[in-house]
């Protein structure tokens, strides 16, 4: 999870390229943080070119305006821009206080995150995320200009990470992708429980048992006792 800009923004500055990474963070009451970085270098694209067309766009989906625009109460977002190395970074922060809140208001804005469906399942969360192929067109000059892109995605829920088709770590899921891998398109998904995994939950059963029938044991001695009349001195 994106849990410290400065680390993560030091490594991105050595990479020489242009990469994206966001990442959300959920609690079992449903709270949580989510986070945005975007790095590239910090050169000007030559005016009409494929690379200043995706700089637009780049920037005008993850302006100031974009990433704050309409956000509910019990969301708040916080923006920087650092510029390091030759690299400049946009770092975008959110907390929530409810993370169905929180999706909400990305799918009905330009935000990055507005493909993002979190479903809850009594004890089990499930996190999907679908990135629609792009028209071949499209695909082409990203091949030709966003090559050695990289696009980073985190997701860390309550309990015990689950099915994924990520790369675990620890109970992060995280999914990396070249920029023509992921939007050729592609769908990604996590589960997690927030109950006791199987094994545990059949070692507590078995537990339970035993002390169950240590339980009826004693209480039938001490019946047995109580029946059995004491002998006079």
């Amino acid at each position: 999870m994106l849990r410290s800009v400065t680390p993560l923004f030091l490594i991105l500055t050595l990479s020489g390229c242009v990469r994206y990474e966001d990442g959300i963070q959920v609690a079992k009451d449903g709270s949580g943080t989510a986070g945005i970085i975007f790095s590239r270098p910090d050169t000007p694209a030559a005016p009409g070119t494929a690379q200043a067309a995706l700089a637009s766009m780049f920037d005008a989906r993850l302006s100031a305006d974009a990433m704050k625009k309409g956000l509910p109460e019990g969301v708040t977002c916080d923006y920087e821009t650092v510029k390091e190395g030759g690299h400049v970074a946009t770092c975008v922060r959110y907390k929530f206080d409810n993370v169905n809140k929180f999706i909400a208001w990305a799918a009905g804005s330009n935000s990055p995150f507005s493909n993002v469906s979190i479903t809850w399942r009594g004890r089990s969360l499930e996190y999907s995320r679908t990135f629609r192929p792009l028209e071949p067109e499209e695909l082409a000059i990203v091949r030709a200009n966003l090559a050695d892109g990289e696009f980073v995605f985190r997701f860390s829920g309550p309990g015990t990470l689950g099915q994924t088709d990520a790369e675990r770590y620890f109970n992060d899921a995280i999914w990396t992708f070249r920029a023509p891998e992921l939007l050729r398109g592609r769908t990604i998904k996590a589960q997690y429980s927030t109950g006791l995994p199987w094994p545990l939950y059949l070692l507590a059963i078995a537990a339970l048992g035993l002390l169950a029938g240590f339980l009826t044991r004693r209480w039938r001695k001490k019946k047995l006792t109580a029946l059995v009349p004491r002998s006079k001195p």
